[in-house]
């Protein structure tokens, strides 16, 4: 879906993009492949070495830096798109990660970003989504809380373990994104099936 809106974006140009929150290098292969000028940007230096030998054999339009998506160490007006995907819901305050894209971006660029739905239509009937999994995060929750003096570090990013992940409902930052001037222009929803009982599909 990402690369379906980048793609009816591009038109056949060749773009400067930035991938903030790059992980591994899975959606900048992708970018690559396609002819884009990428910058790479991760929060962990683990992330970023996995990223370089991702994208390896497009060594001359690649570039790996270090950086924190609420200060994004590069240029104002700087990029034609910005990618961010599965990164919002991990920050402590979005605010600045929205004001901070909205920054490095050109004028008539685009921003693509995906979001997790707290409405996930496939959990609807599953008492398994409330009960087992209800009760985890109870426990998690209790747990963090108390156990929360320790914030998250670059090093907790390349683990994957110690995440605090929130969900958002439809619509939920658009105030946030339209005082930075960002506007919607298309949305999609993608993950929301089959319908599961206990975790067994059964439509």
């Amino acid at each position: 879906t990402v690369l379906h809106f980048l793609d009816k974006f591009a038109q056949n140009r060749s773009l400067r993009i930035l991938d903030i929150g790059c992980g591994s290098g899975g959606v900048m292969q992708e970018v690559l492949k396609r002819g884009h000028n990428v910058v790479g940007v991760d929060i962990s230096g683990e992330m970023l070495k996995e990223a370089r030998e991702t994208t390896k054999i497009y060594p001359g339009n690649a570039t790996y830096i270090l950086g924190d998506i609420e200060r994004i160490p590069l240029p104002g007006n700087s990029f034609d798109v910005v990618i961010c995907v599965g990164v919002l819901q991990f920050l402590q305050n979005d605010k600045k990660a929205v004001a901070e894209m909205r920054r490095v971006l050109k004028t008539g660029g685009i921003v693509i970003l995906t979001l997790p739905n707290i409405f996930r239509i496939s959990n609807w009937l599953d008492p398994y989504y409330y009960v087992n999994r209800g009760l985890k995060f109870l426990f998690y929750k209790i747990y963090t809380e108390k156990n929360s003096a320790k914030s998250l570090k670059p090093e907790d990013f390349g683990t994957n373990d110690t995440f605090k992940s929130q969900r958002y409902y439809y619509g939920q930052l658009r105030g946030l994104f339209n005082s930075n001037g960002l506007y919607e222009i298309e949305t999609a929803g993608v993950g929301f099936g089959p319908m599961t009982f206990w975790r067994r599909e059964f439509f």
